[in-house]
């Protein structure tokens, strides 16, 4: 088996601005021109991300900071799997698979003995992992990519795979393709998706339940290992190329022109997030309920650490008298904390978080309000314990009161 070694290309630091914006999502992007196609995270503060001219960004604090540990202009990365701190695997144009065991401080080519075009990896363990592309591209190996060996019975273009085990696992294909194997991918069935459409990406949460998202905004459900899949109505029409299944009853899911959707019933209700950014989503993950990462176009991505929603609740009925921001409660606190505040007229409204330098650190609200009183719950998760402050503008009123973090 031959191995080509790649050395480190380029590591250049990429540090996000301290103003992390306005609303549930918020940039980290690393500031380059780059498209990502793949994004993968370990835990909240260890991910990596892929796109053109072969790139591959690493960050080990949540998206503060990135490293770009590989660049090769000479093909395109689409897909990304870190499987430990040390182990990440990425695939893409030309048969490319590549593997580090070093954090990605070096790569190693692995052979396959095809030049089409990669477009899935998943790992079980360090060991055991397939992947799938063009013209029923579909390999797996048992020894860590020292070996690639060919599935049988898989033809058509594959573009996402997702495996519970080294047994249970289902590929996602051209035309509402679905393929799924109990046994390894020594054979596939063919259960029916109901749908004609591109099947762009597949996630599971556990063995049984999983979901499948793709063309035209077609979204699909299983609860029996992917033997059966029933459509979700999903309320859009544009296409979804990334879905993450967090937990048992969440999916999140991007897409085209900025387009991110949730569900917290397993796809029978949907609504449709804010993300700021009219630029295609290609990729999302989610590692717990709430904390989340999306990459695209042009080198965009955005992360999330309150599940994609910021809402400020109005909790009155009658009309406060003056303008009135509220001590939180409680105080110190970790990680949330009730944020009370009283409008005596309509306003525009501008809640945020700063520091002692007065620098930003996050929008909470700015946008008009009615006259009322509100309630705002700060989650600050990705926090250091400290002291903060938060401050309400509305209209001609200003007040800023401080808040402590204790972890």
């Amino acid at each position: 088996m031959i191995k080509i070694f790649f050395t480190l290309i380029i590591s250049t630091l990429f540090t996000t601005s301290i103003v992390f914006g306005q609303g549930a999502w918020y940039d980290v992007s690393p500031g380059v021109a780059s498209t990502f196609f793949a994004v993968s995270f370990i835990d909240e503060n260890t991910g990596v991300a892929c796109g053109e001219q072969g790139r591959i960004v690493k960050t080990v604090d949540s998206g503060k900071s990135w490293i770009t540990v590989l660049m090769d202009i000479n093909f395109f990365l689409k897909d990304i799997q870190m499987i430990s701190p040390d182990i990440i695997v990425a695939v893409g144009a030309n048969g490319t698979v590549l593997r580090s065991t070093n954090g990605g401080d070096t790569w190693v080519s692995q052979i396959t003995g095809t030049t089409l075009t990669f477009n899935g990896v998943y790992f079980t363990d360090n060991e055991n992992g397939f992947i799938c592309g063009l013209a029923g591209s579909v390999y797996r190996t048992t020894n860590a990519g020292t070996d690639w060996i060919q599935q049988p019975a898989v033809s058509i273009t594959m573009h996402s795979v997702y495996f519970y085990d080294a047994f249970y696992g289902t590929l996602t294909g051209a035309g509402g393709n679905l393929r799924r194997t109990t046994n390894g991918g020594f054979n596939w069935l063919s259960p029916a998706s109901g749908t004609a459409s591109e099947l762009y990406s597949v996630d599971f949460v556990g063995r049984d339940t999983g979901v499948v998202v793709g063309q035209s905004g077609v979204v699909l459900v299983t609860n029996n290992q992917g033997a059966s899949w029933f459509e979700r109505t999903s309320g859009i029409t544009v296409d979804l190329f990334g879905v993450s299944h967090p937990t048992h009853n969440t999916i999140y899911a991007s897409g085209v022109s900025g387009t991110i959707i949730k569900s917290t019933n397993r796809g029978s209700t949907w609504i449709e997030l804010e993300s700021k950014t009219t630029r295609n989503l290609n990729d999302i993950t989610f590692v717990n309920e709430n904390t989340g990462f999306v990459v695209g176009e042009l080198g965009i991505i955005l992360k999330t650490t309150v599940g994609g929603i910021v809402s400020v609740s109005n909790i009155g009925n009658e009309i406060p008298s003056s303008y009135n921001l509220s001590q939180n409660f409680p105080n110190p606190f970790n990680p949330t904390t009730k944020i009370r505040f009283s409008l005596p007229e309509n306003a525009d409204v501008n809640l945020r978080i700063i520091n002692l330098l007065g620098q930003e650190l996050s929008t909470l609200h700015k946008g008009s309000l009615n006259a009322g009183e509100y309630e705002y719950t700060f989650d600050a998760t990705g926090f250091q314990s400290g002291v903060y402050f938060y401050e309400l503008k509305a209209n001609n009123f200003s007040d800023t009161k401080r808040m402590i973090v204790l972890k």
